[in-house]
């Protein structure tokens, strides 16, 4: 009864919470390889900060865009999904952004929270992704990590279906195989763009010379000749 819970909608197929009047958004996260990275990152913010809340992430170039906080769940979160130990998890914030309803509020909690996990994977090789509605089975294992000492806020976004495939593969422990077929389904997904970039860039400087004609058929064989190479 101390919640305001009636202000609050879930998003479909996650662990996650918004509220349209505060434009406000809050998602269970499961940070790789272990749950300590994370841990002990928000944990250091706070004791240096007690009123951070997290790693904020803010966008200096954009006022206007979103706010990210990494840090514990809230216990709106935490009581509304029915968590177990209240207050042990870790969650994903996002501060604005504008969202009028439910497609809107999860399309933007997943491209912040891939680009936010992903840019974290790859600069420290610890990362994260959203929890969903369905709690699985983690096993934590021991590695060696980077600290993240200053995150910045996202500056790109990603694919959701390669993303997706890719925090697949990451979670595939013991399970080389489908890892393998993961990682090489993220390669393939983005092979046909980059397959023809080449053929494109020839394609855009013929139609470009001011002296191609469209009715003329050598000008149109050069086209062909540059497609096919």
């Amino acid at each position: 009864l101390e919640i305001e819970f009636e202000k609050f909608v879930f998003l479909p197929n996650l662990e996650a919470i918004c509220s349209y009047p505060d434009q406000y958004i809050e998602a269970a996260i499961r940070s790789y390889p272990t749950p300590l990275f994370l841990y002990r990152q928000i944990e250091s913010k706070l004791e240096k900060d007690p009123e951070s809340k997290g790693l904020i992430l803010v966008n200096e170039n954009d006022q206007q865009a979103p706010k990210v906080v990494l840090g514990f769940r809230s216990r709106e979160l935490d009581v509304l999904s029915g968590a177990r130990a209240l207050g042990r998890g870790l969650s994903i914030k996002i501060l604005g952004g504008g969202f009028a309803g439910q497609e809107e509020a999860q399309g933007l909690l997943i491209r912040m929270a891939n680009s936010v996990g992903f840019k974290m994977e790859l600069s420290h090789g610890a990362g994260f992704a959203l929890i969903p509605e369905r709690m699985r089975r983690f096993i934590p294992r021991r590695r060696r990590t980077t600290p993240v000492e200053d995150m910045a806020y996202p500056t790109h976004e990603y694919e959701n279906a390669p993303i997706s495939l890719y925090w697949y593969a990451r979670e595939a422990r013991g399970l080389p195989l489908l890892r393998f077929l993961a990682l090489y389904q993220c390669v393939e997904f983005f092979f046909p763009t980059y397959a023809e970039s080449e053929a494109k860039r020839r394609v855009s400087l013929i139609l470009k010379d001011p002296s191609f004609r469209l009715d003329r058929d050598s000008d149109l064989a050069r086209v062909l000749t540059a497609v096919r190479l």
